[in-house]
């Protein structure tokens, strides 16, 4: 084999090889550019979710601003009456302690001076009075007769 031939020969398999090399080559880079659209995909996705997680956050957010403002009204509220009941309870029981001492002074002296039954219809005029029921006197002297 003369020089030529065998230079020719191994240029010819040093083609062979290159162009061997070329296709895996292209192979790994045609699967480089799939790999790089499927990240391009997962990093808009990502992209994505995010956004619209922010928004969710931030309308979380202005929406427990508003809730907040109004449970905060509503305690306040809440709050006055409480205070207006306390108020109220405290004057119904110096109303109360009145009345007791009210009857107990009206009964006493009834019982006393009138004796027995009519001290009895005097007490029943006294809860008609207080209570608004006019009949009670009227049925308790019944009652006595």
């Amino acid at each position: 084999m003369s020089v030529p031939v065998a230079l020719d020969l191994l240029v010819a398999g040093l083609l062979v090889a290159t162009i061997a090399y070329a296709i895996v080559l292209n192979r790994r880079l045609s699967q480089l550019r799939g790999g790089a659209e499927q990240m391009e995909r997962l990093v808009s996705d990502f992209y994505q979710a995010t956004t619209r997680a922010e928004s969710g956050v931030s309308a979380l957010k202005e929406f427990a601003g508003r809730n907040e403002s109004g449970i905060l009204e509503q305690l306040q509220s809440m709050q006055k009456l409480r205070d207006e009941l306390e108020y109220l309870v405290e004057r119904a029981e110096g109303q109360g302690a009145r009345l007791e001492n009210m009857i107990s002074t009206e009964r006493k002296p009834a019982r006393k001076s009138a004796g027995g039954a009519t001290g009895l219809a005097r007490d029943a005029g006294l809860d008609a009075e207080l209570f608004g029921d006019p009949d009670i006197r009227s049925r308790a002297e019944q009652e006595l007769r």
